[in-house]
């Protein structure tokens, strides 16, 4: 199997690229034909989602994307791969396109960490027409106007991994735990009450989806907008940043169902893609850390031997509407239990984490809200953010979206300044929208979201 390279969009060099040439006919293509047809980009589109995101999948093709769970990367990767044969496969039917180009194409990554100007949408999307002046088909018309015109870019905190990311656990057994690839489930749709994202299906991922808007906002209707692509492209990415020491192993009994280029039906085993280059057959041109993805010096665990057992709450606050503005969130903490001591071992540093759960909504504000502990609500004390991409799916019998954070190199820093009052802990919420040219951030008549509960929990 040759192997093809997944290229940065924004460090191809030219305006255009042969690349980004191919991509944009072969996306021209795909949205010419018949949504029956499953090379089409609206059937690929309803690979991932079908109908509200509430909605049973009508197959086992479509409305099937994995969210909130530890199937999301997985699924992703694989659903990434089909596309991108099936691009590649169109653009040989293409005269336009060189041959070699067709034959080695593949997948360009969206780097919004590379740089400040790598944070705003790659011109080529936001041009409504080609380099000749046909019409664009990259262009998607449903974006927020900022971003389409490049007045708009992500703050730099929505772009990388929040706090300690890249290093958590991969998953973990039971929601309120803070991993880098989420609960830990079965073959779920945003369906599971309970479920919790992980970190890296938070941040940046959610953000972006969030920056974007239109199309971008909807599980259905994501697919539909070609940077979309390239967006998932870096989630998956960013997987390769990790690397693969600590992976799962229990996911070899879930499967996927999805189409070849030509139509055929294939199932997949979940972890038949854990490495991209021997299984798949590309790589990336670079897994380089970014600067600054930890956002702070953090505590590293060894996680017990055996089973995991469950994190105890000590403190919960209710409803917090969030509406685009900053709110601070007091509530009381208490002490782990003797009996949770005396089952972790009473010698073993426990972790703390807090939890922002049952978050609801009618619709995506397009911002983010950065989650502190603590009242000064400094970089320091920043858990990290939450984001809300399907939260249109937490109405109508939908289950709620969930956030975990490990905040315990923060507790102990507080403690450490004295800062620490476990009868008054403040959980600030402070809104993240996009840095608009003229310097401001894009916070203001966002769409209400609802919290709701908060709480501090240790394991």
């Amino acid at each position: 199997m040759a192997t093809i390279t997944r290229r940065d969009v924004y460090g191809l060099g030219e305006p255009w690229h042969p690349i980004l040439r191919a991509y944009a006919l072969a996306i021209g293509r795909m949205k010419a034909l018949p949504a029956t047809d499953s090379r089409s980009l609206a059937y690929q589109a309803s690979v991932h989602g079908f109908g509200s995101e509430s909605d049973p999948p009508p197959d086992r093709f479509r409305g099937q994307c994995q969210h909130n769970c530890w199937y999301f990367l997985p699924w992703h990767r694989w659903y990434l791969h089909y596309f991108e044969r099936t691009v590649r496969s169109l653009l040989t039917e293409i005269e336009e396109v060189p041959d070699e180009v067709a034959a080695t194409w593949a997948l360009p990554y969206w780097n919004y960490a590379r740089d400040a100007g790598a944070a705003k949408l790659p011109p080529e999307f936001g041009s409504p027409t080609l380099w000749d002046g046909r019409p664009n088909a990259l262009y998607d018309d449903t974006r927020l106007p900022e971003v389409n015109d490049r007045s708009a870019a992500l703050d730099r905190v929505q772009t990388v991994p929040g706090r300690g990311v890249i290093d958590q656990p991969f998953s973990a057994p039971t929601s309120g735990v803070a991993t880098f690839g989420g609960t830990a489930s079965g073959w779920h749709h945003f369906r599971e009450p309970g479920a919790v994202a992980g970190g890296l299906e938070g941040t940046p991922h959610n953000d972006v989806h969030g920056f974007v808007g239109g199309n971008m906002w909807r599980f259905a209707t994501a697919g539909l907008d070609p940077v979309f692509w390239l967006h998932h492209c870096n989630i998956d990415r960013y997987w390769e940043v990790r690397g693969h020491d600590a992976d799962p192993s229990g996911w070899a009994n879930v499967s996927f169902d999805f189409r070849t280029e030509t139509g055929a039906a294939v199932r997949v085993e979940a972890d038949g893609c854990v490495d991209p280059e021997a299984q798949l057959g590309y790589r990336y041109e670079d897994v380089t850390r970014p600067d600054g993805l930890l956002g702070g010096a953090v505590r590293r665990f060894e996680m017990a031997p055996g089973p995991e057992l469950p994190p105890e709450v000590v403190g919960t606050r209710g409803t917090v509407r969030l509406q685009g503005r900053r709110v601070d969130a007091p509530m009381a903490v208490g002490a782990p239990s003797g009996d949770f001591l005396l089952s972790r071992g009473r010698d073993r540093e426990q972790r703390v984490f807090l939890t922002v759960n049952d978050i609801t909504g009618e619709a995506n504000p397009g911002i983010s809200y950065a989650v502190y502990l603590g009242e000064r609500a400094d970089e320091s004390c920043r858990a990290g953010l939450i984001s809300f991409f399907g939260i249109e799916g937490t109405g109508g019998g939908g289950h709620p979206l969930g956030y975990a954070f490990d905040v315990t190199d923060i507790v102990h820093t507080l403690e450490d300044e004295g800062a620490w009052n476990p009868d008054d802990v403040h959980v600030v919420f402070e809104p993240v929208g996009a840095v608009l040219d003229e310097g401001r951030s894009r916070t203001e008549e966002t769409a209400p979201v609802e919290v709701g509960s908060v709480s501090i929990a240790y394991q």
